[in-house]
């Protein structure tokens, strides 16, 4: 799971200093190291398989429920970060037929 969640958040995250830590305990950054630094830890697989399987919804929900943890910054410059990087893309690595793929695998597991 570890290196799936790295696949997509590097792919979605050019512009900006993003750290990212995995239930797992693995850390990877991402971006191009501009602007203040952001980090957010995952407490639990299930969290990170939610979050690839349906961002838009779960990424809220889990942040309120404590199982994702902005460990720097705040949730604003997250959010921020988020924004600019969706808004610089083109097309979002989500409409890709990528979180088709992620619910697939999901729902073998």
């Amino acid at each position: 799971m570890d290196r799936l969640l790295r696949a997509v958040f590097e792919k979605l995250v050019r512009v900006g200093n993003l750290r990212v830590t995995t239930a797992g305990r693995m850390s990877f950054a991402c971006g191009d190291g501009a602007g203040p630094p952001v980090a957010i830890r995952f407490a639990t697989q299930e969290a990170e398989r939610a979050v690839l399987i349906d961002p838009e919804l779960r990424f809220g929900e889990l942040y309120v429920d404590g199982d994702i943890v902005i460990e720097q910054g705040s949730i604003a410059d997250f959010l921020d970060l988020a924004i600019k990087n969706l808004s610089r893309a083109q097309t979002s690595v989500w409409s890709s037929s990528l979180p088709a793929r992620c619910r697939f695998l999901a729902s073998c597991a």
